[in-house]
């Protein structure tokens, strides 16, 4: 997955840490992975193992100033 942050040159709110989790039913989420990022513009990614999943949820655990913001999520479909 790709994570963008903001685009208007401000920092606050940029993703810091992170947990990915997959769904297939949007109720019953596995952990997927975690991490850190960079505090800056540039586009990040995740990669964890493929899975089957339907929905996938991104929970910032730490931003800048305290806050969490994202201009762009982006998911690929790997084979």
């Amino acid at each position: 997955m790709t994570y963008q942050g903001r685009l208007d040159g401000g920092a606050t709110g940029n993703i810091t840490g992170f947990i990915v989790e997959l769904s297939s039913d949007g109720v019953n989420y596995i952990p997927a992975g975690s991490g850190t990022w960079a505090d800056d513009s540039s586009i990040k990614s995740a990669a964890f193992s493929p899975a089957t999943a339907r929905y996938l949820r991104l929970t910032a655990t730490s931003g800048d100033a305290g806050y969490a913001s994202a201009a762009e999520v982006g998911v690929s479909d790997v084979p």
